[in-house]
Formats: C-alpha cells, sequence, structure tokens
C-alpha cells in the first residue's frame, strides 16, 4: 500500500462513518508521516489492507485487543493496559482521537522521544508527546517514578506510566469515568492509585459539567449548556494531598 493510499483510505473511512470530529486531519498527517517513513508497524499495514470494508469504528484499535482467562478482554498497548471499552462508542471514539498522543510513540516508535522527531510530530497532535528528550535533559517516565494524573480519564496516560512501572497517583473525579479508571488500576497490578477528586487550589466541593453522550474526557466547571449533565466532585489542593 502506498502512502497516498493509506491517506485516502482513511479519508473514506471518515466520511464512511461521518467521523470527521472524531478522526481528524491531525491523525491521518500523524499517520501518513509514520508510513512515509517506514515506521508504521507492519501489524497496522497489514489490518488496514484487510479491513477496507465492513469498518466499525473501533475497528482501529483491535490491533491491540487481547483476551485471557484471568482479565477477560483488554487493549494491550505495548504493557499499558485499559479494560475492553468496545461497549461504550463514546469512550472508543476518545481513545481513537488520544491514541497518538498517549500510545503512538511506545507503541510505533519504540519510545524513541529524540527531539528531533518529538519536534517532527508535535504540529500533529493534540497534546503533544508525552516525553522529551535532548541531550543530558530526559523528561521521560522512568521506573520507580512517583507520577501525578491530573484528569486521568479512563487512565490512558497512568497505564503508561504504570507499564514503565513506575507508580502513578490518578485523580479523576467523574463517577462514571473513575469507575473505568479503577478497572485500569486493577489490570496494571496496582502500579496505579485511582483517587476521586480533582486536583485545585482550593478544598471544596464544585459541580461538573458532562457533555450528554460523550466519554467524559471534556468535562468542565465552566462550560455549561442545555447539553450538560451537573456532577457533584471534590476538589482537593495536591500540596496537601502529598
Amino acid at each position: 500500500m502506498k502512502t497516498h493510499n493509506l491517506y485516502t483510505f482513511l479519508s473514506n473511512f471518515n466520511r464512511k462513518y461521518n467521523l470527521g470530529k472524531l478522526i481528524p486531519k491531525k491523525l491521518h498527517n500523524i499517520l501518513y508521516s509514520f508510513f512515509s517513513k517506514n515506521k508504521l508497524e507492519k501489524e497496522i499495514i497489514d489490518f488496514l489492507e484487510k479491513n477496507k470494508d465492513g469498518f466499525k469504528s473501533y475497528d482501529f484499535l483491535n490491533i491491540r485487543l487481547r483476551e485471557d482467562t484471568k482479565n477477560g478482554k483488554y487493549f494491550n498497548f505495548n504493557g499499558a493496559i485499559l479494560p475492553d471499552i468496545s461497549n461504550n462508542i463514546n469512550f472508543i471514539k476518545s481513545l481513537i482521537l488520544i491514541f497518538p498522543d498517549t500510545f503512538s510513540f511506545p507503541c510505533l516508535l519504540n519510545d524513541n522521544y529524540n527531539s528531533e522527531i518529538v519536534k517532527q510530530f508535535d504540529p500533529f497532535m493534540m497534546e503533544g508527546p508525552y516525553g522529551y528528550i535532548d541531550g543530558d535533559f530526559n523528561a521521560t517516565i522512568k521506573e520507580n517514578d512517583i507520577v501525578v494524573d491530573a484528569g486521568a480519564w479512563i487512565g490512558d496516560f497512568s497505564a503508561y506510566a504504570a507499564s514503565k512501572n513506575s507508580i502513578v497517583f490518578a485523580f479523576e473525579p467523574v463517577g462514571e469515568i473513575y469507575n473505568v479508571l479503577r478497572k485500569t488500576a486493577l489490570l496494571n497490578n496496582n502500579k496505579i492509585i485511582p483517587i476521586k477528586n480533582a486536583l485545585g487550589n482550593t478544598n471544596e466541593e464544585i459541580e461538573i459539567n458532562i457533555i450528554k453522550n460523550s466519554s467524559g474526557a471534556d468535562s468542565s466547571i465552566y462550560k455549561k449548556t442545555k447539553n450538560t449533565l451537573s456532577e457533584k466532585i471534590s476538589v482537593t489542593k495536591l500540596d496537601e494531598f502529598v
């Protein structure tokens, strides 16, 4: 499959499932770059070639879906384990969106956070790579690090940090999401400590606004519309928690 064919396939996939906002041009571009520089894993190339028809919105992730008698079904992103959320299309859509930021470097580039590579891919990512190495400066997760994941969502970054044998304090205040985060913690050998709080500069109880029919990943205490639901959450200060 040539590079332009991969790009065309992803564009057609977007149009077929009307997911333009969920799989944006940024994701197209990053896959385009991976493929053109021979960085894309062979399993992904083969998967895309074999699944040009009958594509489902979550099939992009099925290459990482595993199953065993102990854990049931789960996603394995090079040792970062997430629960199977295939029955929740909103979670799946968000996982597709955050895949480039959280998992492209560990899954496709062997955790190579060299500054030149990071600079190349950063413009195409929503938040940017979660690591950076420039000479002696090394801002990556290492064994025995203590990591704070503020707004952990279902624990995607927490799972990545746990895969590096660090200990993660994962803060997630929204009830439904926190319940999934707890499953993530169990799958990662309890290296993730889930905490049902938000982090802030005060200790208080406030309301958070959650967009209806969403994954909750973009919940906010500021944005309240007729399309949001409110949930009371606890806020704590990190320095007092520590």
